[in-house]
């Protein structure tokens, strides 16, 4: 089974007032092999079954072997088998368009066939395990300590970063940086001929595509505090599908980071760390670059539609948080007032106003779809139910349906009272929820939270880092967030003391 972990960065270098002092080799987005390399890194090879052919892809034929930005720190192991089973970290590449785009890919593939992969499993164990980016580690920007893997998107970006910077503009003190990562991406590929898939506690939709030699499946994962795409290609059948799966998870990964890179240009030009370049060279760099993403970005799209249907295509171009209250008033405001072409502007704020429609349109669309829905945790059938109305909803293991279902011994009377306050606690606290993604935050470390809380051996490091993702949310309302966090720190508490 194999899993692909990628990290999107956008690199504003180019736009930027300062001096751009990015190094020209390699020659992206065609560099030359066997003597193309980025410093610190490593060297640039073909991609050995090649890209998509065609406009819009040419940086997909080549990459740089990535090897000396992550390192790993221990053997990765599949746990829960008799004997040790590795995991193989198969490549670790480098992609980039020349302009903006990058993207770090790392695959992952079990190192024998398995009867069953739990997914859950499998994807915390990767995203967990320990890494360093030894380019990072410049004395003048001070030492980095080991990382969990799912939290070193900034550091990643930092060490290509240094690693395509002149030596020059590295030591200088007001060094820019103008590299950011965006919100990482997971594609799981297996076959259902040689491995029964277990979604653990995910939370999966199948999404309708015409494929009679693979099935489809997309979530939103938070992990560590770090929301994450995922997306399940499941070939039906031994060796049924695979060139046409290939295909899609290249056209998802492309799409991901082209989406994420306009977003995140988008974000830093609302923060105020990006302005929009005035009338020159630059300028004219910044609006062409936006003029031909969006052109891609339509082009990808209209390819997922025409292959494989309109859902697809809705859901790969959506971003979670480009609906965010304020978020598009600002890019809005910040387009209307650059002077900049009028026809770029158009296309600009036409794209704007598209994902914003797309992304209110799935909010919606997850509301009526996630009425009603059943899990399985641990061989046990839980309940979950819509709480709120309009787009105060949050999806959450319904207390009541919990007790229902297990023993009345597995959860002591004072830890059930505890949770019965946070489920009241966040009713009061929805409708005070400005932003989705807020909401969908709040969803996610509940639902995560009352599982792991209600087993019968809760681990206190899943229970604290989703509790304190619900104690954090609930900060804007200084009258929930004080009980609500008492409510935690007591369950936990409770919970890990009885083990003891």
């Amino acid at each position: 089974m194999l899993l692909i972990l990628q990290f999107p960065i956008a690199d504003s270098r180019l736009f930027c007032k300062e001096k751009c002092n990015r190094l020209s080799r390699p020659s992206w987005p065609e560099p030359v092999v066997g003597s193309d390399f980025v410093r610190s890194i490593g060297g640039v090879h073909h991609r050995p079954l090649g890209g998509i052919g065609g406009e819009y892809w040419e940086s997909e034929k080549s990459y740089c072997d990535a090897k000396g930005l992550v390192k790993f720190q221990n053997t990765i192991y599949y746990p829960g088998t008799n004997e040790s089973i590795g995991v193989d970290i198969v490549f670790r590449r480098l992609y980039f368009d020349g302009r903006a785009a990058a993207k770090i890919e790392i695959g992952f593939k079990i190192s024998r066939i398995l009867r069953e992969v739990n997914l859950d499993i499998y994807c915390k164990t990767v995203l967990n395990t320990m890494i360093t980016v030894p380019p990072a580690q410049d004395a003048k920007v001070g030492i980095i300590q080991p990382s969990k893997l799912i939290l070193a998107g900034t550091m990643i970006a930092r060490g290509y970063c240094l690693s395509t910077t002149k030596h020059s503009a590295v030591s200088t003190p007001k060094f820019p940086w103008g590299v950011n990562a965006g919100q990482p991406l997971v594609i799981a590929e297996t076959s259902s001929a040689d491995t029964k898939l277990m979604h653990g506690s995910f939370d999966l939709a199948n999404l309708s595509i015409d494929s009679a030699s693979f099935k489809l499946y997309h979530a939103t994962k938070v992990i560590s505090g770090i929301t994450y795409r995922l997306w399940i290609l499941n070939r039906i059948g031994a060796g049924r599908g695979r060139k046409d799966v290939r295909n899609l998870r290249l056209w998802l990964s492309r799409i991901h980071a082209e989406k994420e890179t306009i977003h995140t240009l988008f974000r830093s030009i609302a923060d105020g760390r990006l302005d929009i370049p005035v009338r020159g060279e630059v300028s004219d760099l910044f609006q062409r670059y936006l003029v031909d993403a969006i052109k891609k970005l339509n082009h990808y799209g209209n390819n997922l539609h025409r292959h494989h249907g309109n859902e697809i295509e809705s859901e790969a171009l959506r971003l979670e948080t480009i609906a965010h209250p304020g978020y598009i008033k600002s890019i809005i405001t910040a387009f209307e007032a650059a002077d900049i072409r009028p026809s770029v502007k158009k296309k600009i704020l036409e794209f704007v106003h598209k994902q914003d429609d797309r992304s209110r349109t799935q909010i919606q669309f997850n509301i009526n779809r996630l009425v009603t829905m059943e899990a399985t945790v641990d061989n046990r059938q839980y309940q979950a139910n819509v709480i709120g109305t309009g787009n105060t909803v949050i999806v959450a293991n319904s207390i009541d349906n919990i007790f229902n279902k297990l023993s009345q011994s597995a959860i002591p009377d004072n830890v059930g009272i505890e949770l019965e306050k946070i489920r009241t606690m966040l009713k009061e606290l929805l409708p005070k929820l400005t932003s989705d993604q807020d909401r969908q935050a709040v969803q996610d470390d509940t639902d995560s939270f009352l599982k792991e809380a209600t087993k019968p051996n809760p681990r206190k490091n899943l229970l604290e880092i989703t509790g304190e993702g619900l104690v954090k949310a609930a900060q804007i309302c200084a009258e929930i967030a004080s009980p609500l966090a008492s409510s935690v720190r007591t369950i936990i508490a409770l919970l890990t003391g009885s083990l003891q």
